[in-house]
Order: C-alpha cells, then structure tokens, then sequence
C-alpha cells in the first residue's frame, strides 16, 4: 500500500479574511492562506473499497470530536454557499478635507426698529474670506454681531479599498481524519461517516453523497463605488477682527461663526482688517460597496459519502 507524510498540522479556523480592491479599479483577491498540505490519494486502488482515484476517510460535519488515534486531523470548511451582503466591505479615507473658503461670510446686527431686537438685521457690508488677512475698507463695530455658520465650498476627495470577509459566506465546519496505511480510516468511530477523499473538485461516483471541502474560503472583491465626503454642519470656526490693515492689532476676543449674537466690548471701534479661522462640523466618510466576484475554496478536496 502506499504512504503520505505530513511535515506538520494545524488546527484551521473556519475562515480566513484576505482580499482588496480599490476605486482605481483593481480587483481584490485572496493571497495567503493557511500553510497546510492536505495529501493526494496514496493507498493501493480498491483500499476499503475506495473507488479509482479515491481514498478511505472518516468524515464529520462538525469540529467536534478529536480524531481516532492512528489518524491525522484536517479542520475544513464545507460546502460554501453564495456570498452574503458582507462578504465584501470597503472603507473610507478622506485624501481633501472639504473647504470653507474662499467665500462671503454674512454678519447680523442690532436693528434700529423699537425695542431695539439684537443681531436681527443683516450687515449692509459682507466680509469676503478666505483664510488669510482680508479688509474691505473701514468698518463700524456695532454693539451686537452674530456670524452665522458658512457652506462648504469644496466637497472633498475620498477612496476605499474593499476587505473580504468569508466568515459572511455560510458554511460547514468539518473534520477529516486520515492515515497513512489507510487501515484506521476504514474502521468504524463513533460521529464520523466511513468516506472517501479525493483532491480537487471531482465527481463523486453513483450512489455516494459529494461535499465540497478545503482548508479555508477565499472571497475575491470587486472595487468600491464612489465614496462621499459631507461636513453636515457646514463651516463653523472663528472671526478675528483687527483696527490695523494686516491682522495685527486684535479688537476684541474672535467671534464665533456660529449664529451666536455676542456683546461686542470694542462696539463704536473701526474694525480694518479680519481673518477667519474656519473648522467643519459633522465631517462624515461614507463608504463605497463592493460585491463578491468569487468565492473558492482553498484547497478544494472532494468528500464521497454513503
């Protein structure tokens, strides 16, 4: 009778994660996977009944009871079904942030209608921005100012990679027993099938029961779709206001660009030159989808049962 000699073995897990993709168009694919060697058919032809090219085996379609003794364990997966929605997950990476300038930014000040009603009228001069040291000519300081938040001028870029996840594919555990003399496996053990092994993907002969095994599942990727970058809450930051012409003298305290209406302490002084400082609120990534293209077994054995 023929032999087989393993250098080592390993108990697998059910799956291995592997895979990737990209929005510039590469497709992801699996690239390392378990190191196991899962030997061809050795024993002399007709072993236990075995049919050609086939070798005896003990089968379960679980993980749980430990091989007989004489036998070598080979955790597998079992019979992959299609890709579920999550087989394939992309990211998001903002590669340009979304931009507030250049832009107008609009000012409201106190009303002159009775009662006085504050930050209730607009500024009759709008303040043009763009993250640097701007003026536009002399300018009152009223008692009130409220800035109320910018827009987004510049949506941003964004890419993602697509991830495998096989563990989204269904499938069966399974344990494989097998022996060198092919003498153990033809004996009968308590929660294991008598079966026969092959390499590949085969046809099973009449009347036996094909399962399709192997070391792990490999999950290709396609690429993602487009990503989105938004910052919701638009352009918020700060207002600087200065009595000189470059950004030098300070007025008072920055004010915020947030619809807030604030005392101006400096109220009555001429304001020259100001800069606004801006940030993006509700910045947010959504990612692209990416779909299963393939789904393979690693290591494809045929298992023939009674």
């Amino acid at each position: 009778m023929g032999s087989f000699g393993v250098a080592c073995f390993v108990d697998l897990p059910d799956v291995v994660t592997d895979g990737g993709g990209n929005d510039g168009g590469g497709d992801g694919a699996f690239d390392a996977l378990p190191d196991i060697v899962i030997p061809p058919p050795s024993c002399e032809a007709g072993a236990c009944g075995a049919p050609q090219g086939f070798q005896p085996v003990l089968f379960a379609a679980d993980r749980n009871t430990p091989c007989p003794n004489g036998t070598t364990s080979f955790d597998m997966v079992a019979n992959p079904g299609d890709a579920g929605a999550g087989a394939c997950t992309c990211d998001c990476n903002v590669t340009a942030q979304p931009t507030c300038v250049p832009q107008t930014l609009v000012h409201n000040l106190d009303t002159n209608a009775p009662n006085n009603p504050l930050c209730t009228t607009a500024g009759g001069t709008w303040l043009l921005v763009d993250g640097g040291c701007n003026n536009s000519g002399p300018h009152p300081l009223t008692s009130h100012w409220s800035v109320p938040p910018g827009s987004v001028v510049d949506a941003g870029k964004c890419t993602g990679t697509a991830a495998a996840n096989p563990s989204a594919v269904p499938s069966t555990p399974s344990r494989m027993c097998m022996d060198a003399t092919c003498t153990t496996a033809c004996a009968p053990a308590v929660g294991f099938s008598e079966c026969f092994q092959a390499t590949g993907d085969v046809p099973c002969p009449s009347g036996l029961t094909k399962r399709s095994v192997g070391t792990a599942i490999a999950v290709t990727c396609g690429s993602c779709s487009a990503c989105a970058v938004s910052a919701d809450g638009g352009c918020q930051g700060t207002l600087s206001l200065y009595s000189d012409t470059a950004c030098a003298t300070l007025l008072e305290a920055p004010i915020g660009v947030d619809g807030g209406c604030v005392t101006n302490a400096a109220a009555n002084q001429t304001i020259n030159s100001y800069q606004y400082s801006a940030s993006l609120v509700g910045l947010t990534c959504t990612p692209g989808t990416s779909s299963a293209t393939s789904v393979s077994l690693n290591q494809p054995q045929t298992i023939c049962c009674p």
